[in-house]
Formats: structure tokens, sequence, C-alpha cells
């Protein structure tokens, strides 16, 4: 086998997705939608229709809102046990998800 001179960086998807936010909506708020491709018809009964063409191997979506009060409304209403782990980002911070104690879904 050849010898290849080579540095390998890991690098993981939530770090790609904050260096993402952090430049692309620094002044936004926005709800990061994780693997959106496996919840689909989920994603459909809040309103949301995506081209199932273009987005077939998407491993996030990101939502662009007006309003932290929407935000924090989509992350309540998303039930992370039937459908997608959804992140809050404002400013390009990290604030919650779907999962965690202070913004978890409830019926």
């Amino acid at each position: 086998m050849r010898r290849i001179d080579h540095i390998c960086y890991h690098v993981d998807l939530d770090e790609l997705i904050g260096n993402y936010i952090s430049l692309l909506h620094h002044e936004d708020v926005v709800v990061v939608i994780h693997n959106p491709v496996n919840y689909t018809e989920y994603l459909k009964k809040y309103g949301f229709f995506f081209d199932e063409a273009e987005g077939a191997f998407d491993k996030i979506r990101i939502i662009q809102l007006n309003k932290v009060e929407e935000a924090v409304y989509l992350l309540r209403t998303i039930n992370p046990i039937e459908g997608p782990v959804c992140s809050l980002w404002i400013n390009g911070n990290r604030i919650s998800d779907n999962i965690e104690e202070n913004i978890k879904w409830s019926p």
C-alpha cells in the first residue's frame, strides 16, 4: 500500500451547523430541523412543504422565522419522539432544542 502524507480532521455536524448559522444567519431566528427527509409526512401536518427531490439527501433543513415566540412554539409543538429533533438558534447562537427540559415538547 502506498503511503500518503495527510492530516485528518474530525468535524461533527453540530459544529458545521454552528458555523453555517453564525455565518449566514447571525441576525436571524432560525429553527434547524435534523433529518427532515425521514419526517416528510410529519412536517407536512404542520404546513411545511419541501421539494422532496431537492431534499432527498438533506441532513438538516433551516426554517427562518420572524419572531422568537414562533420559533419557541415550533420547538414545543414538534414532538421529538414522533418527529424530528429541532434546535433553536438566535443571532447565531444555539439556544435550545425540542428535547431539552426547558423547552421540551408537551401535548
